[in-house]
C-alpha cells in the first residue's frame, strides 16, 4: 500500500495493488474548513492541523502543522517536523482514517522517521538525539547510550543490506547528525561514529 499526506489541507490518501488513489475520511472540522476533503463523510480522528495552543480558526501557513510520513509494518506514523513538535507524533492502523497520539517524545522539532527493515522504529530530533519506539508500551524512549549522545541533531536515517557470496547478510543503519555519520550493525542497539562532521543527509 502507498500512502500520501497533503500538508496544506490535512488530507490523507492511500492506494493499494487493486485500487486507485482514494481519500481517507478523516478530515478537518467542516465549520472551519468547508471545502476540504469528503463533504459527505468526515468520520474518523484526523491529524491536528494547527499547534495545540492555538485556536482552530487561526489560519496561517507559519502556524500550520507539517507532517512527514513513515511506517512500521502496516502502521502509518506521522511526525510534526515544524513548530517545535507542537503536535507531536501519531499513528494510524487504518490507512490514515483514525490517528492516535504517541507519548514520550520531547518538545523539539521531529526531523525524520524511519523503521529500518521493519524491525525497529526511530525518530531523529533537533537537539534531543534519537528516539526508539518501545513496541511493548507503545511509548518512544530516548536512546542516548551505546555510542550516542543525548543532545544530537539527527537529521536523516538510512539503512542498507549487504548479501555476501557466502550467504551472510549484514544489515546496516546510519544516522546523519551534527557530529557525524553513525553506524549500527545490530539493529540500532549500538552505534559507532564512522565519519566526523556536520551532515544533513545520508543515503
Amino acid at each position: 500500500m502507498l500512502c500520501g499526506y497533503d500538508a496544506n489541507t490535512n488530507r490523507n490518501f492511500y492506494r493499494t495493488k487493486t485500487t486507485l488513489w482514494s481519500e481517507c475520511t478523516a478530515n478537518p472540522d467542516s465549520a472551519n474548513w468547508p471545502n476540504i476533503g469528503n463533504p459527505f463523510n468526515r468520520s474518523g480522528i484526523p491529524l491536528p492541523h494547527h499547534q495545540v495552543f492555538l485556536s482552530p480558526v487561526v489560519v496561517d501557513s507559519d502556524l500550520t502543522a507539517h507532517y512527514s510520513l513513515g511506517h512500521i509494518n502496516n502502521r502509518l506514523i506521522a511526525i510534526d517536523n515544524k513548530n517545535c513538535n507542537a503536535n507531536g507524533a501519531y499513528y494510524s492502523d487504518d490507512s490514515g482514517r483514525n490517528w492516535t497520539q504517541y507519548q514520550g517524545l520531547p518538545n523539539k522539532p521531529l526531523l525524520c522517521v524511519s523503521s529500518p527493515f521493519d524491525g525497529i522504529s526511530l525518530i531523529g530530533t533537533d537537539s534531543a538525539g534519537l528516539y526508539v519506539l518501545n513496541t511493548n508500551t507503545n511509548v518512544w524512549q530516548q536512546q542516548n547510550t551505546n555510542g550516542l549522545g543525548r543532545n544530537l541533531i539527527v537529521r536523516n536515517i538510512a539503512f542498507k543490506e549487504n548479501l555476501f557470496k557466502n550467504g551472510t547478510v549484514q544489515k546496516y543503519v546510519y544516522l546523519a547528525t551534527n557530529v557525524g555519520i553513525y553506524q549500527s550493525i545490530d539493529g540500532g542497539n549500538n552505534w559507532t561514529l564512522t565519519i566526523p562532521g556536520n551532515f544533513v543527509a545520508v543515503y
